[in-house]
């Protein structure tokens, strides 16, 4: 018996695995198309009983039930954003809820998987900054959200779970997993290639772009180091030194993941830029210009439709 999912005072006994909940027959055929056809039909005559009560036999697992029945009889066990939940709750209650036609809780789902994987770039780096309490992925739940996100017709999610899975998923994962398709795959090797590449490279060229460095034309002297600022045009070796650096950081490593394009540039670099404040905010102007950039051609980059079309998308699947 599942605790919490026992109610002596109902009618319907459900079996999922070895586990055994006895719930309200009229509560769930109330939230659920499935099972309101199901329990409507005519019993069979010799129908499955157990202490009384008609028994319901689910092929699903029990952790699947569970969470799909708690979400169900327990108020507070799945609300929407902000309220905390976790990976494998979100997955059991999506994969339910589509199965058995309960809209809602089905939306619920979309709306807590798709706030870790945001549309817009303002977004991206919100949820970077404060990530939703599930959002502890590893290469085997990066894996998961793209097949959950195919599986249930969610395209929008799928830019940034690429993105997330070239951050902190190794290539070996990728090949051996069972959960994607080939043409997912390629997807991602390819995407990981660009982003590593051509993607960073680009990410990074407006610091040699000479019309930025036209504009600033800067000759203030920072007093706590007592040399020009870096928005001098003679000042030009710390632009390719600094892009040198920051080129430096690209790559895989097991322990922290792959640093991607949108973070080349952490905060902690604004402090060691030799620039006074107008000359920061200019620069730091046309690095968001750039990661825009970058962040528009995301879906493209994984051989998908463009974020409008995404959007919309979204919109009409949680409308």
């Amino acid at each position: 018996r599942e605790e919490g999912l026992w109610f002596e005072d109902c009618g319907l006994i459900i079996r999922a695995e070895n586990t055994i909940y006895r719930v309200s027959s009229a509560i769930l055929a109330m939230h659920s198309v499935v099972f309101r056809d199901m329990l409507s039909l005519p019993p069979p005559d010799e129908p499955d009983m157990m202490d009384g009560c008609p028994l319901v036999l689910l092929t699903d697992s029990a952790e699947d039930v569970t969470n799909f029945l708690k979400a169900i009889f327990h108020y507070s066990f799945f609300n929407p954003p902000p309220a905390p939940t976790t990976f494998p709750i979100i997955c059991s209650v999506l994969r339910m809820s589509h199965k058995y036609e309960v809209d809602e809780l089905r939306k619920r789902a979309l709306v807590h998987f798709s706030q870790a994987h945001p549309t817009t770039l303002s977004e991206w780096d919100t949820v970077v900054n404060d990530p939703p309490s599930w959002t502890n992925l590893d290469d085997e739940k990066n894996i998961l959200s793209i097949s959950i996100a195919r599986q249930f017709g969610a395209t929008w999610i799928l830019p940034t779970a690429f993105y997330r899975m070239c951050q902190s998923t190794q290539e070996d994962n990728i090949i051996d997993t069972v959960y994607l398709d080939t043409s997912d795959k390629v997807r991602f090797l390819q995407g990981l290639r660009y982003l590593e590449t051509t993607g960073a490279s680009q990410m990074l060229d407006f610091l040699l772009d000479e019309s930025l460095w036209s504009n600033l034309n800067c000759h203030e002297t920072l007093e706590a180091e007592q040399r020009v600022c870096i928005g001098s045009r003679e000042d030009d070796e710390w632009r390719h030194q600094i892009r040198s650096d920051l080129e430096e950081r690209k790559g895989f490593d097991a322990r922290v993941g792959a640093v991607m394009p949108l973070e080349l540039w952490q905060h902690d670099h604004w402090s060691d830029l030799p620039a006074c404040d107008d000359c920061t905010e200019e620069i730091q102007s046309a690095l968001q210009e750039a990661r825009q950039k970058l962040w528009n051609e995301l879906p493209t980059i994984f051989g998908l439709p463009n974020w409008k079309k995404l959007r919309k998308m979204k919109t009409d699947a949680l409308k």
